[in-house]
């Protein structure tokens, strides 16, 4: 009896291992049909690409948790129309970057970040712009770096809270087994949102659905775990109050239909930095910087001409 539990435990956890190995891994082609180019970093190749003239005020944008840089399309569009230079990158285990072993914490993506403008030979302050977890780790970026962020652009930031279904939840607290569910129910759980955020991309302005195949690749679903369990777990609440203490201008727009990121996370920012810009979207979900980048652009550009 000893034995057959023994067996069965150990196909449990084997399993879903077997099936995250028979995941596509992202390979050379794809990376070479890509827009954009790769930068050689320690942990990696990173994807990235420029738009905006070469003389222009710099604009680095991180995307979140799931979705890769072409979420910022919309919205680049307009920095652009703006006169700014920006950066859009993949972070480790999405889109077309590699997917290096090890805890996705803040310092693993701190790491990249820094390493990628450091290959692109920026040295001066800019601005910089996050959405969901990538506001996290432009957060985490400003308190470390405060004299490489001019200012910071905050878009249903992750970091002040956040809304997780009864499911991820379990995933995220119980190890092995949570590893086990995620490698074999992520993708499901995870094609329902790329379903939604290709309908998101069509609804947007001058916008069209991309392939989502990436999502389903090798390395993806263990990279959403770790950051699940190693920064999207961190209360950024002493971060705030550091970035507060520097000085560093702050906006942060947020949707009052986002069922990840509640409102509450507004009240938190403005206990600790009242200086901060805040706005609401009507009828935005979290996918607002696709839905409503007609909005987020004078909001910008209104805070880029206001803070001091």
């Amino acid at each position: 009896m000893l034995w057959f539990l023994f067996v069965l435990v150990l196909v449990a956890v084997a399993t879903p291992l077997v099936i995250e190995r028979q995941r596509r891994p992202i390979s050379r082609a794809m990376q070479a049909d890509a827009p954009g180019r790769f930068a050689k970093l320690t942990r990696g190749v990173t994807h990235y690409q420029w738009a905006g003239p070469e003389n222009g005020r710099q604009i680095v944008c991180i995307h979140g948790l799931t979705t890769p840089s072409y979420v910022w399309t919309a919205l680049v569009k307009g920095f652009v129309r703006m006169g700014f230079r920006v950066l859009t990158y993949d972070l480790y285990g999405r889109g077309l970057s590699a997917r290096p072993e090890g805890l996705q914490d803040p310092e693993f993506f701190r790491q990249q970040l820094a390493e990628l403008l450091e290959d692109q030979e920026v040295d001066e302050g800019g601005i910089l712009v996050g959405y969901s977890m990538g506001g996290a780790i432009a957060v985490d970026y400003t308190q470390t770096h405060p004299q490489m962020v001019e200012r910071l652009i905050l878009l249903a930031t992750a970091g002040l809270g956040a809304t997780v279904s009864p499911f991820v939840k379990f995933m995220i607290n119980v190890p092995v087994i949570g590893d086990g569910l995620m490698y074999t129910f992520g993708g499901n759980l995870f094609g329902k949102s790329s379903r939604a955020m290709n309908a998101a991309l069509a609804a947007a302005p001058n916008m069209h659905p991309w392939p989502m195949e990436e999502r389903q690749s090798q390395g993806f679903l263990p990279a959403v775990l770790s950051s699940y369990r190693h920064t999207l777990s961190v209360d950024q609440l002493g971060a705030h109050r550091a970035i507060t203490k520097n000085g560093t201008p702050v906006l942060a727009i947020w949707g009052d239909e986002d069922s990840a990121i509640p409102l509450s996370a507004m009240g938190r920012l403005a206990e600790v930095n009242r200086a901060a810009y805040q706005d609401v979207l009507k009828g935005a979900d979290h996918g607002l910087l696709l839905t409503h980048s007609d909005e987020i652009i004078p909001i910008v550009q209104e805070f880029l001409r206001e803070a001091v």
